[in-house]
């Protein structure tokens, strides 16, 4: 090949080169979070006004989420988009999120498949409050590209999370031994109560019948109860408290003598057969899992900590359409411009968020 041919094969792949990255160029900012204008920045991290824009309108167009908020003192959308107040705490909370990310990405920690799969659980169950149903309702109506977002600043929070030290055996002990009386209070009754709940009369007859032949209780209301908070420890609901339960069954269950199995029991929530027997303290084993339960949550606290802490030197930056950055105790956050907002209705919040 002559120098001259050579030369004009290499002016191809040059031009071709440059071609090729000025049409990829978008794709990769955006991958680095560095399309389009700035919507807010921490430190070196940023989320793009096209991204917030694209979450707030999916806020504004969710016909579910917009019903939660129909008897609030301060709708979501006002005037045709998402409220000052609910749209600077938006972008505030998307403004935590990277400075969790800031930390992730010095710690050098990958977000794996189950990071996703628990911050999938979390996205879907933030808007939830205490309706299950509506929370379906609200996650299907979220455009796709909403979702994946979400999904996506939940995983930065599960991925930082296993930054925090295991819990130990040694720790499960000590903390057992510790906290007898937040364990195991005292019981005055000197019974705990369990019960089968289900919805209809004709199948609490049918319970009453398998009793009466002999078949385990805890057995039965593991497998028949519709109390989801005590079916899977055998209907058992602890120590029995006056005070904490409807009328006709803490009538029931006062009436109950240790060993003995209620009549079946109406109430607003469905029909129970009850059983009372003599309390016991919970042992150890018993104890694991809400004691592992709260010390996890403790020394996720502590990284949490570490996120609050970075944020008093971060240098956070917001557009004025969201709203403006203040400092309370150094910690900087989005709030609503006082003319949208008078100051003293504004939430502030030194937590850090969930997303």
């Amino acid at each position: 090949m002559n120098s001259s041919k050579k030369y004009i094969i290499i002016g191809l792949v040059v031009v071709i080169v440059v071609a090729l990255v000025v049409l990829l160029l978008p794709t990769v900012k955006k991958e680095l979070g560095l399309s389009s204008k700035a919507g807010v920045s921490y430190n070196k991290l940023s989320i793009s006004e096209e991204e917030l824009d694209a979450d707030l309108k999916a806020l504004k167009d969710n016909k579910p989420l917009n019903k939660l908020f129909d008897d609030a003192q301060d709708p979501l959308v006002k005037d045709g988009q998402v409220a000052p107040t609910y749209r600077a705490s938006w972008v505030n909370l998307k403004m935590r999120t990277l400075a969790i990310k800031e930390i992730r990405l010095k710690n050098k920690l990958e977000i794996t498949d189950k990071d996703k799969k628990e911050a999938t659980k979390d996205a879907k169950e933030l808007f939830s409050g205490n309706d299950a149903s509506a929370a379906k309702d609200i996650w299907k109506a979220f455009p796709k590209s909403f979702q994946n977002r979400l999904i996506a600043s939940f995983a930065e929070q599960h991925a930082l999370m296993r930054t925090a030290p295991k819990v130990t055996d040694k720790q499960i002990k000590t903390f057992f031994n510790d906290n007898q009386d937040k364990i195991a209070p005292a019981c005055e009754s000197g019974k705990s109560i369990s019960h089968i709940l289900v919805e209809n009369e004709a199948d609490a007859k049918k319970i009453k019948a398998r009793l009466a032949n002999g078949e385990d209780f805890a057995d039965l209301a593991s497998e028949l109860s519709t109390d989801p908070g005590s079916k899977d420890k055998g209907g058992d609901l602890g120590c029995f408290t006056q005070g904490s339960y409807v009328p006709e069954f803490e009538a029931a269950a006062i009436a109950l003598s240790v060993g003995k199995t209620s009549e079946i029991v109406k109430t607003d929530f469905g029909y129970h057969i009850l059983k009372a027997q003599a309390y016991s303290s919970p042992t150890l084993e018993e104890s694991r899992e809400q004691i592992v339960s709260q010390l996890e949550q403790e020394n996720q606290s502590k990284v949490f900590e570490k996120v609050k802490e970075s944020l008093k030197d971060a240098k956070v930056k917001v557009l004025k359409k969201y709203g403006r950055v203040k400092v309370e105790d150094g910690i900087p956050s989005i709030v609503p411009l006082e003319a949208d907002v008078p100051e003293t209705t504004v939430p502030q919040s030194d937590s850090v968020p969930t997303t």
